[in-house]
């Protein structure tokens, strides 16, 4: 389930952000918090 989440997270970020941005590494950093619980 996360593995999906994580990609769709992707997409959005690679499409609507900066991948150097601050709200791009946000992201992920969000996705592998919600790791663990998946």
């Amino acid at each position: 389930m996360c593995i999906s989440l994580g990609l769709f997270i992707l997409k959005i970020g690679f499409f609507f952000l900066d991948p150097n941005s601050q709200s791009y590494q946000a992201m992920i950093r969000i996705c592998f918090f919600l790791y663990p619980r998946f």
